[in-house]
């Protein structure tokens, strides 16, 4: 029973935890010329993360 407890809060903190490394930030400085959406392609996210 020590164990199960031990590992669900192993698991609980790691997907707390990882969607905060995944969702770090990028700086992109535009350049003359750039679109909303050639950034969202040439970076390969959506519009409506940029937004």
């Amino acid at each position: 029973m020590k164990k199960l407890v031990a590992s669900l809060g192993i698991v609980t903190m790691l997907l707390l935890i990882i969607p905060g490394i995944l969702a770090a930030s990028t700086n992109y400085y535009v350049q003359p010329g750039d679109t909303l959406w050639k950034i969202s392609v040439k970076h390969k996210i959506g519009l409506s993360e940029i937004i």
